[in-house]
């Protein structure tokens, strides 16, 4: 075994406090990407859930 003792760098006290914005900005972008997806299946396959498929006659 070694006699040198083992040191854990420090965390700078800003880095605890980005993790939550860090995972809300990764959240919303995950849920645009999945709503464009979802609207490009909607359109692709005329599913209408996102309003009627054919516009309304005049």
């Amino acid at each position: 075994m070694s006699s040198h003792p083992t040191h854990s760098t420090p965390v700078p006290a800003s880095a605890p406090a980005a993790a939550p914005w860090r995972r809300i900005v990764l959240g919303a972008v995950w849920l645009y990407v999945a709503a464009l997806w979802l609207l490009a299946l909607d359109h692709t396959f005329h599913w209408g859930l996102f309003g009627p498929t054919v516009p309304p006659q005049p």
